[in-house]
This record gives structure tokens, C-alpha cells and sequence, in this order.
């Protein structure tokens, strides 16, 4: 799916660094930090449920 995203120069620049120290594409260091950040919320969420 192509998709046009607004960053904020900050994020930017911490996904630049990130994608050259990995030597990967923006395409796949975008999907790399949305996934892990995804599966971290999920967790969380699971585990707030399993709490009450």
C-alpha cells in the first residue's frame, strides 16, 4: 500500500540514523519501527486486559 506521511522533523531525523546504521530503505525501516512499536502496544494492551 503506498501512503504519504507528514513526520516531524525529529522522528525524521531518528528514523535517518536508524535507516543508514541498518544500511535498509526507507520503505523498510518505516515498517520495521511501526511494526515493533505495534506489537509493543499490542502487549501492553493484552496484558492491561488480562490485569482487570
Amino acid at each position: 500500500m503506498k501512503l504519504t506521511l507528514t513526520l516531524d522533523d525529529d522522528m525524521a531525523a531518528r528514523l535517518e540514523l536508524l535507516r543508514e546504521r541498518r544500511g535498509v530503505s526507507w520503505n523498510e525501516i518505516v515498517n520495521e519501527v511501526i511494526r515493533r512499536g505495534l506489537d509493543v502496544i499490542e502487549r501492553q494492551s493484552k496484558t492491561s486486559k488480562s490485569k482487570q
